[in-house]
């Protein structure tokens, strides 16, 4: 599957064939480990047409970009286009704040949408309309310091108890070999992968057997000295433990592969998520969306662009 360069198809709403300047579509973005990558996209669409100027800006990271956005929208500044974490679209659409994109994505290519996952797709819809389109998208993965368990004469876990195994195995001279980190997404994956779901409809599932299993394994891995918990405040600590192999296994964004490959004095090595029934497991796809604040003057959004990069 083609993946999507920077302006995926979007909002085609009107435009003037008059225009003598390209219309500056200023682009907030949280990119910023590789906002290179991102302005290449940006200079690659600039030269291909002359309608618009794509101006990428990074706005620290999804969390600090958010109440940025919300701030811009109250002061009526807010960007033309803007990346958000598909967590963090709903609240905005619901609330009216977000353009509905349905009428201009209905009009894309079936090729085009068809060259998507549809799971992939419906990230940027709520209640059947469309208000953002796909285009970075991830999965959880579990990374490993690969010298430690080679050493060891191990391979990496492909379930939750050979993890807790390894872990138990590990655990000598301080080591907890385990970084559990207090992120909603890695714990609603832990959760999939064991056949289980953390919510029924639009009920919570937060008492199922496999949610309060997840949860009840982390913990007895933490009180054993197996598991080191970590808040994402936390990210920078346990990055450099993990590097200086205090911890030996972490659960992250197959995303984080780019910047964690990057760290010093170790190997390493990258696996599936531990899958605890095969057949049943699945993971949950993290990424963002492209979205268009509402308000934006329809000269000022960009066009339907249907070009991919392989």
């Amino acid at each position: 599957m083609r993946r999507l360069a920077l302006l995926t198809p979007l909002l085609a709403l009107s435009l003037s064939s008059a225009l003598a300047a390209p219309v500056r579509v200023e682009f907030w973005h949280a990119m910023g480990g590789v906002q290179g990558v991102v302005a290449g996209y940006a200079r690659e669409f600039n030269a291909a047409q002359d309608a618009y100027e794509v101006v990428p800006q990074v706005q620290g990271n999804y969390r600090e970009l958010l109440p940025k956005l919300q701030a811009a929208l109250k002061a009526g500044k807010a960007p033309a286009l803007v990346q958000l974490e598909f967590t963090q679209f709903p609240a905005l659409a619901a609330g009216g704040q977000l353009a509905d994109l349905s009428r201009a994505a209905d009009t894309l290519p079936d090729a085009l949408v068809g060259d998507l996952y549809p799971a992939a797709w419906k990230s940027g819809q709520l209640n059947g309309r469309t208000y953002g389109l796909p285009w970075n998208l991830s999965v959880p993965v579990l990374m490993y310091n690969a010298g430690t368990l080679g050493r060891a004469g191990l391979t990496a876990p492909d379930t939750w108890a050979q993890l807790e195994a390894q872990s138990r195995a590990l655990a000598t001279g301080g080591r907890r070999p385990l970084v559990a980190a207090a992120d909603a997404w890695t714990f609603e994956a832990n959760v999939l992968s064991r056949g289980g779901q953390l919510v029924a409809g639009t009920a919570p599932r937060l008492n199922s057997p496999d949610a309060v299993e997840a949860l009840t394994q982390l913990a007895r891995m933490s009180a054993a000295g197996q598991a080191q918990p970590r808040t994402l405040n936390e990210a920078t600590r346990a990055a450099f433990d993990f590097a200086r192999g205090q911890n030996v296994f972490v659960l992250a964004s197959v995303a984080n592969w780019i910047d964690a490959r990057k760290l010093p004095f170790f190997n390493l090595g990258i696996a599936p998520f531990p899958c605890e029934k095969p057949g049943e497991c699945t993971v949950p796809l993290g990424g963002a969306t492209l979205a268009v604040p509402a308000g934006t003057p329809p000269l000022n959004r960009p066009a339907p662009w249907p070009s991919g990069s392989s």
